[in-house]
């Protein structure tokens, strides 16, 4: 009898989303009561995202995409983002764009990733999809090899703080891809993505601002720092 009492660590009445935890015994397992409280949750969240929610669609795609409160499914995930980004749905059109791009829950298409991320991009300012996007473009995915237009997204996402695009930024111009060469401005970017170098290092380990502004630095007369340092006071006032 003492080992069936220990046993029941949780009673869930779904149907009422009530949660009961037996918290006093020595079986008691957080892990299991967040299971049940997502699965509570996903329950109720699906007859809404059904009933055309474009929030809760996208939310329960964050569910199947993770495998929270329900099997993982991937193909669900991507369902439920299909029908939140139709709807105009900026996170939704993001998640899909990224569905797309890399074939995962939905057949790999580069141009509708592009696609989507150019909505999320342009009419939602989400900085991720601005940077993706201009990574379709200086790789020519889904859309014309064009580092013009990379840059064009990757300075919409830098504008927004995105340290990866400001460090890609920084190397166009110092390299004079899609641009002239400039080291007062490659300076500039590199400097701004300093302060989440991890982030940078973390995508690869050639991102590094700290060592790329060293190096540019040994580029640069005394002129050019002075005036870069100049532009960057200005713009972090």
């Amino acid at each position: 009898m003492k080992r069936l009492i220990s046993a029941i660590v949780v009673l869930v009445i779904l149907g009422g989303g009530t949660l009961w935890v037996l918290k006093g015994d020595p079986e008691y397992d957080p892990a299991i009561v967040k299971k049940i409280k997502l699965a509570s949750k996903v329950k109720k969240l699906k007859p809404v995202a059904e009933s055309g929610d474009m929030e809760a669609q996208y939310q329960l795609g964050g569910y199947y995409e993770r495998g929270e409160g329900v099997t993982l499914n991937p193909n669900a995930a991507a369902l439920w983002y299909k029908k939140a980004a139709e709807q105009g749905h900026v996170p939704a059109q993001f998640s899909l764009a990224k569905a797309y791009e890399s074939g995962v829950g939905i057949k790999q298409d580069f141009f509708s990733a592009s696609k989507w991320y150019r909505l999320a991009a342009s009419f939602g300012k989400h900085s991720e999809a601005q940077f993706n996007l201009g990574q379709m473009y200086f790789k020519g995915r889904g859309v014309d090899h064009d580092y013009g237009k990379a840059i064009k997204f990757y300075r919409q996402a830098a504008r927004q703080g995105h340290p990866v695009a400001q460090y890609i930024l920084g190397a166009m111009y110092e390299e004079g891809w899609g641009v002239t060469q400039d080291y007062i401005t490659a300076y500039v970017w590199y400097k701004l993505a300093l302060p989440r170098a991890a982030e940078t290092i973390a995508v690869s380990r050639s991102y590094d601002p700290v060592k790329s502004l060293e190096k540019l630095k040994s580029k640069m007369n005394r002129y050019q720092i002075e005036e870069a340092e100049k532009i960057i006071l200005k713009n972090t006032k």
